[in-house]
């Protein structure tokens, strides 16, 4: 999804620079003793081990039907002002077999200065994506980022779309009884948020609630999917269009 700035207070479909994300400059390198963001032009930066596996994330993993630490070795990179470089680290894993047919992942956003080499954690986006189903309802979750200047500063933010089905309890009729009975079921329920924007300030992006909806001064460009061909709450969906009464 593409947005582009047309006039003062309208917006107007428009195309993605060319160049603008580029995912084959950098790539995140697994090495015995850490990772390592790696650049064809020579660049060899250790990115903290913290901030892939926090220890909060490790410790919740142990009662989780699938990871959400298999880091993907891909890296989208994109230009956000004042020479430095956005990098979009991504992870997914799919559980093998079960009837959970659990998924899970999460989004990192770094700063860094190629100048310098100097790297920042500029925003994590923690569990940001999976799936699992639960009493023969899937429940999913996604959350879309975009690039664009909310604040006219020059200086690229992020803006977060959360999308989620969640499975809420209803009750219903039960097929067959006389006389009739109800019967409660989890049944999935689709809702989006709007725009939850992340000014770029010093070198962090930072949660901006009072912009929240707001359209950008200049662009607004969907950061391409990573490690994944679609999102979860896309696959959890197509489930659903095939066969209504289906439980993909």
């Amino acid at each position: 999804m593409t947005i582009a700035a047309a006039a003062p207070g309208t917006v107007a479909v428009g195309e993605e620079p060319e160049g603008f994300f580029d995912g084959e400059r950098f790539r995140l390198e697994e090495r015995s003793d850490a990772h390592h963001l790696v650049s064809a032009d020579g660049l060899d930066v250790v990115v903290p081990r913290e901030w892939l596996f926090p220890a909060e994330a490790v410790a919740a993993e142990e009662e989780t039907y699938v990871t959400s630490l298999a880091w993907d070795e891909t890296v989208t990179s994109f230009p956000i002002g004042g020479e430095r470089v956005g990098l979009h680290l991504s992870s997914y894993a799919i559980a093998e077999g079960g009837s959970a047919a659990a998924a899970a992942g999460r989004d990192l956003y770094l700063l860094l200065d190629p100048a310098s080499g100097a790297l920042f954690r500029g925003l994590d986006l923690g569990e940001s994506k999976g799936r699992v189903r639960v009493g023969g309802c899937f429940a999913a979750w996604f959350r879309r980022v975009f690039v664009g200047d909310v604040d006219c500063d020059r200086r690229l933010d992020l803006a977060v779309v959360e999308e989620r089905i969640s499975c809420v309890p209803v009750e219903e009729p039960m097929v067959g009884a006389e006389p009739e009975q109800l019967v409660t079921l989890e049944r999935p329920v689709l809702a989006r948020s709007a725009l939850q924007w992340h000014r770029a300030e010093g070198e962090a992006w930072v949660r901006a609630e009072r912009l929240d909806g707001r359209l950008p001064c200049m662009g607004l460009l969907e950061l391409p999917l990573q490690g994944i061909v679609k999102s979860p709450v896309d696959f959890v969906l197509e489930g659903y269009r095939r066969d209504p009464m289906a439980r993909p």
